[in-house]
């Protein structure tokens, strides 16, 4: 097992010592796929507050019908 520069690891069961810090580096290189993963977070966690907020709102309307209803 491997650390590269960055904390990537990199497990291989066979081949030189030289390709394995080349492979985590190509591992760890892959563009835009931990911004991808926080956007992707973040607007599912913008969903769910949205959702949220459209709950509590009926909720609250239907304490208001249940008051007028009295």
């Amino acid at each position: 097992m491997f650390s590269g520069d960055e904390g990537a690891f990199v497990i291989r069961a066979g081949g030189s010592a030289k390709e394995a810090p080349k492979a985590a580096a190509r591992e760890a290189a892959k563009p835009g796929e931990y911004e991808e993963f926080q956007r992707w977070k973040k607007e599912r966690a913008a969903s769910e507050q949205r959702e949220f907020q459209e709950w509590r709102e009926w909720r609250e309307y239907q304490e208001w019908k249940k008051q007028q209803g009295k």
